[in-house]
């Protein structure tokens, strides 16, 4: 499903398998400061089942803010403590030029299909 304007307010999170000991998020709407929970609450939830690797989907993503981004860095940094990483698939044009913009491009992880997210996240971690 394609989120529409008047989804833009909302934030869907799908959550599935991607590949043996790797999941990936699918995430739909507006990433903002009265939604990032949504994403950090399932992130901490996989944390907690000791899931580690993960692909973030951000197709349907409209826009992030500042809290969105942090939820983003606070995963990234119990992930890579836990020998693993996150991997941001799918990322709009605009999105990306944020990321680039903020710099978190040399910080994070990015692949243009889940199979080469899942091979980056396959790959030994240094």
């Amino acid at each position: 499903m394609t989120a529409g304007p008047s989804d833009w307010t909302d934030l869907k999170v799908e959550v599935k398998q991607a590949a043996d000991g790797i999941v990936q998020l699918d995430l739909a709407g507006l990433l903002d400061w009265a939604n990032y929970r949504k994403v950090d609450e399932e992130l901490k939830r996989l944390f907690r089942e000791n899931i580690f690797r993960l692909i973030i989907n951000l197709a349907e993503v409209k826009t992030i803010s500042t809290s969105g981004f942090g939820c983003f860095i606070a995963a990234l940094h119990t992930a890579q403590k836990n020998n693993g990483n996150l991997v941001f698939v799918r990322v709009p044009k605009d999105l990306q030029e944020v990321f680039d913009i903020l710099g978190l491009t040399k910080l994070l992880t990015f692949a243009e299909t889940e199979q080469e997210a899942v091979a980056k996240l396959k790959q030994p971690t240094a």
